[in-house]
Order: C-alpha cells, then sequence, then structure tokens
C-alpha cells in the first residue's frame, strides 16, 4: 500500500450560453438564437452543440453549429413541442454548462366555450387540416360530458 493518493485534475465547467429565444419561420422550422456565455479566462467559442427533443421524451437529438454565431435553424416536426438548450465548446475541448431548457412554442387552436356551442366546436375540430393543440376556454358545468369527450381525442393537449 501506498503512503501517496492518486492525484486527480478537477475542472469547474464553464458558465452556460443565456437568453435561448425560439423563433419560428414557419411552420417547421425555428430558429434559435443567444447571448455568449461569460468566460473569466478569455478562451474562444469554438462552436455551440444545439440539443433538443420532443417535449416529455427522453433522448436529445444534436447539432453544431459552423463556428461561434450565436444562433442556429432547427427544423422539426409540425405541432410537436419540443424543449432546446445550448452548450458552448471551447478550443480545448471543454464544454459548457448547458443553458437553461427552452419550450418551443407551438401554434394553438384558441376555442372560447362561452362564445361557441360545444356541437359547432366538434364541427371545426373535425375540419381542421392539420392536428395541433387546442386551448378551451370558459368551461360550464353543462359541458362537462363535452370535456370527458374531448379529453379522448388525440389531438387535444391542453384543457382549461
Amino acid at each position: 500500500m501506498s503512503d501517496f493518493s492518486k492525484v486527480i485534475e478537477v475542472k469547474t465547467l464553464r458558465s452556460p450560453p443565456e437568453q435561448l429565444f425560439v423563433n419560428h419561420l414557419d411552420k417547421e422550422t425555428v430558429k434559435v438564437t443567444w447571448l455568449q456565455p461569460e468566460c473569466e479566462d478569455g478562451a474562444s467559442v469554438l462552436h455551440y452543440k444545439v440539443d433538443y427533443k420532443e417535449a416529455g421524451l427522453e433522448g436529445w437529438s444534436t447539432m453544431v453549429t459552423e463556428g461561434p454565431e450565436c444562433k442556429c435553424i432547427i427544423t422539426l416536426n409540425l405541432s410537436t413541442c419540443y424543449r432546446v438548450r445550448v452548450s458552448a465548446v471551447y478550443g480545448e475541448g471543454d464544454t459548457s454548462e448547458p443553458s437553461r431548457e427552452t419550450d418551443v412554442p407551438v401554434n394553438v387552436w384558441s376555442i372560447d366555450l362561452r362564445k361557441r356551442k360545444a356541437s359547432l366546436l366538434l364541427e371545426v375540430l373535425k375540419l381542421q387540416p392539420e392536428k395541433k393543440p387546442v386551448e378551451l376556454k370558459g368551461w360550464s358545468d353543462e359541458e362537462s360530458e363535452v370535456r370527458s369527450f374531448l379529453q379522448c381525442l388525440s389531438y387535444i393537449s391542453q384543457l382549461r
């Protein structure tokens, strides 16, 4: 048995990129932008690693930016909610902590039941050309049966 301990080098993760912003360019494409992380030792960012995943699922998909530009374009599945995070990669191969995860906004059909009858609501939903979440507002006790039915429909993801 030796009198000496093994030497271990410990590195503190660098600060993450900040203020992620997601903007829809079209139905399936988003532009993600962020602010460069603060770096006290003056190290240069080589590129960024952008991770994204469908909300609620495990496993991230990753893309790498070309150079240190603080933006990227991602093509995503239509009408699906995603989470996005960004890490900076430095010249020494060090990677920053990932940024705080940000939701990719999803277009939502908004239907106020105080302004429409339940039967009309069902007809409107049947005629929609694409499936996307529906936000329903203004439920009354009389519509509770309709609400129970709507919760079973695959394209209803938000009920209020």
